[in-house]
């Protein structure tokens, strides 16, 4: 077969025509494989080498070669509408289809449905496959949701408590999802991720019917699969956040508006509205849909004036449907600004920019933001150094970006642009990362598409010969981009995910199993008290009340008196050999067990001891353990509170108030991106803030303040006396032994 039995010529009049045009096509074709090739080792060098340089250079190759088969393909669109013979049709990369889409399915209804149920299958799979152990554990923010939604009444709570200032503020909505399964599963880590898998398969559907309204029905198809294998989406629905909301209703409101924009029909522009007074329930970052919404009903206002002068009335019931949603919440927030506020005025850049003098805070978090993609995602907890969109995914979003840009006249286009530009200026605005920007997951998702997509129907313009082959290829290639996914995050070689504490969830369990009474003394360094205190909780009482004391420091538990008429049980992070023995030789009738990491490794997490009621025979129950060197480092403390005390009242007297945490408490500048004492760190230098045994979890210092006054915490290895120390608002800090407290002014 010869070049020109593949181009379908039939005269010998073309022979030149077809020669451009074949080259044009192979230029065309090339340039878009060397840009995919140049961009996966641009990939390569950012994820794996961590060259940033080098990476972007890379890419801003890729981006250049990948342009030029854009014009090429533009120059061969011309040819089409010039009538040469062999030239790509108008349906291709060079001119998308027409800006109102027909959104009936292209093909019968019943293998669409096949196709649909197929495509969303696959994100159930990815979703339920082994969630009783992928994750390893629960997230504490995950614990702190379900622990408040023990106290939650299903939809009641939606008008009577929309909104909860603890804990830096949080909409409960959520919560009322994870309530809900609360009653058919009980109080365990299965409710709140089944609440966040249910919301994560919602979404699936929802994204595939807006992504039907953008383009048609085979880009929906591939829309939706490569959400459905997005590890982002995946690990987001599992974790238990309440962010995963945002993505849901940002397809919810978009899909409702395009179709109420290209049918005019009102019941789709209350629902509409409904859906943006919902997103507002949903997490902070779903503040800005409602804004997203506006410019684009604005762009569609300019772009059709009659929608404005002929349909007034269906604009105003957005409004009306906005109005009813939001109704609870807003009157919450009404009168409690201050608290529905407090999380995003403490993060706010201006307070950055104003700490740091200079406008560096912005321009670094415009570069995190772009970054966050393709490098690093900046996250607490998930995602810290990995990229949000993993291979093959994160080049297709970036040629797909590159290709939205050029088309952003039309209405799809200019719609994913503004979603995904606005949605970042969240992260922007306060700290850019995948928590902040998971609204970004919509557009970014339906951009990848878009290049699959697009590329897929140039080249069956092109070589309609090899159609058929052409299809089995774009099936091959979301296959393995699902391979990809699953490789990564549920693969037996699968990367280690931070943030879901495997310990802590083994020994919350442990505590929940005890069998019998006992009093529970837990020790370890880093054990995140809400999701010990949710695993443990056995249905009874005030949920945010743990069924044990915690400490920082295994030498406390050598202080602590057995129970007379309930066992005992000591459980100390491994680690703490000396503190192990000293309670066998108090305790010698002591029984002794081991609590296991999940995995096949026998690697000890905790050593438990049960001791019998009263201590058994034998118990020296009046042993005290001295810590070596304990009293100098109190001493230390001391000094270091009095000398940042003093340092917050002069800066209180400079400023007019103290470093504001709207009354929570805070450690004292371990994280220097949120934690407010951390003003005062050029000042005082960093060691001020370090605790003498250097290990700001076991000890350190706290700090709260509502701006008039403050207090400053540190816990102690000796004895505190009565008037040195208090009772902190945190539950958490309160349980802590020997705290000494200062307050000012």
């Amino acid at each position: 077969m010869n070049l020109r039995t593949i181009l379908g010529s039939t005269t010998e009049g073309d022979t030149f025509a077809i020669s451009r045009i074949a080259l044009s096509k192979l230029v065309v074709v090339g340039s878009v494989a060397v840009s995919i090739a140049i961009g996966v080792f641009a990939q390569r060098q950012l994820v794996d080498q961590r060259d940033e340089s080098q990476g972007l250079i890379l890419w801003a190759v890729a981006i250049c070669i990948f342009l030029i088969g854009l014009v090429q393909a533009t120059y061969l669109a011309k040819d089409e509408r010039n009538g040469i013979a062999g030239a790509a049709t108008a349906d291709s990369f060079a001119a998308p289809v027409a800006p109102v889409m027909p959104w009936t399915a292209a093909i019968p209804w019943l293998n669409e449905a096949l196709l649909f149920s197929g495509v969303v299958g696959v994100g159930v799979l990815f979703r339920f496959y082994r969630l009783g152990d992928i994750p390893p554990g629960l997230n504490h923010d995950a614990a702190w949701n379900g622990l408040h939604a023990l106290r939650t009444t299903p939809v009641v709570d939606f008008f009577t408590h929309p909104y909860v200032p603890e804990a830096w503020g949080r909409e409960t909505l959520f919560h009322q999802i994870i309530a809900t399964y609360q009653w058919i599963v009980g109080p365990t880590q299965l409710a709140i991720q089944l609440a966040g898998v249910t919301v994560g398969i919602l979404t699936l559907g929802v994204f595939y019917f807006f992504a039907r309204r953008l383009f048609d029905t085979r880009f929906a198809m591939i829309a939706t699969f490569l959400l459905s294998v997005s590890g982002w989406h995946m690990t987001m629905s599992k974790t238990g956040w309440r962010m995963i909301l945002v993505p849901l209703f940002a397809a919810l409101v978009f899909y409702f508006l395009l179709k109420a924009v290209q049918e005019r029909k009102m019941r789709d522009f209350f629902l509409a509205g409904i859906a943006l007074g919902l997103s507002l329930n949903s997490y902070d970052a779903g503040r800005i849909i409602p804004i997203v919404a506006g410019v684009y009903l604005l762009y569609e206002i300019v772009r059709d004036p009659s929608l404005l002068l002929r349909q007034y009335r269906h604009l105003a019931l957005v409004v009306v449907g906005f109005v009813i949603a939001f109704a609870p919440l807003g009157w919450y927030a009404l009168n409690n600004w201050h608290d529905f506020t407090g999380r995003g005025n403490f993060l706010w850049i201006g307070n950055q920019i104003d700490e740091a003098g200079s406008w560096e805070p912005l321009w670094t978090n415009i570069k995190n933001a772009l970054l966050m993609f393709n490098f690093s995602a900046n996250g607490d907890d998930f995602f810290v150094r990995e990229p949000l969109l993993d291979l093959p995914v994160s080049v297709f979003f970036t040629l797909g970006l590159v290709y939205g840009i050029t088309r952003i006249r039309h209405r799809q286009y200019f719609l994913l642009m503004i979603m995904i530009v606005l949605m970042l200026l969240v992260g922007i605005a306060s700290k850019p990362n995948g928590n902040r920007g998971i609204g970004t997951i919509i557009p970014t998702t339906a951009l990848a598409a878009i290049f699959l997509y697009e590329s897929w129907r140039w080249l069956e313009a092109s070589y309609p010969r090899y159609r058929e082959l052409l299809s089995i290829g774009l099936v091959g290639v979301l296959l393995y981009t699902g391979y990809t996914t699953f490789d990564s995050y549920l693969g037996p070689d699968r990367r280690d995910q931070w943030g879901f504490y495997p310990e802590t969830t083994r020994v919350g369990r442990y505590m929940h199993d005890l069998p019998g009474e006992y009093q529970i003394f837990a020790a370890a360094g880093n054990w995140p008290r809400d999701a010990l205190t949710y695993i443990s909780y056995q249905g009874e009482g005030d949920p945010f009340q743990p069924r044990y004391e915690y400490t920082n420091n295994a030498s406390d538990l050598l202080g602590k008196p057995p129970a007379e008429n309930v066992g005992t049980a000591f459980i100390i992070e491994a680690g703490n050999d000396d503190v192990v023995a000293a309670l066998q030789e108090r305790f010698p009738a002591a029984t002794m067990e081991e609590i296991y990491y999940p995995d096949d490794t026998q690697n000890v997490i905790a050593y438990v001891l049960l001791v019998p009621p009263g201590g058994g025979e034998g118990a020296q129950t009046d042993a005290v353990f001295v810590a070596t060197g304990g009293e100098e480092r109190d001493d230390q403390r001391r000094e270091a509170l009095a000398t940042i005390g003093a340092a917050l009242t002069e800066y209180g007297e400079r400023t007019g108030r103290f470093p504001d945490t709207a009354d929570n408490v805070q450690t004292a500048c371990v994280y220097v991106d949120l934690d407010a004492l951390c003003v005062l760190q050029d000042e005082l230098g960093l060691d001020i803030f370090i605790d003498p045994l250097g290990d700001p979890g076991r000890y350190g210092y706290w700090y709260s303040s509502n701006g008039l006054t403050f207090t400053i915490y540190s816990a102690f290895e000796g004895e505190v006396t009565a008037g040195e120390t208090c009772t902190p608002t945190d539950a958490a800090l309160a349980q802590r032994a020997n705290l000494y407290c200062l307050r000012g002014p």
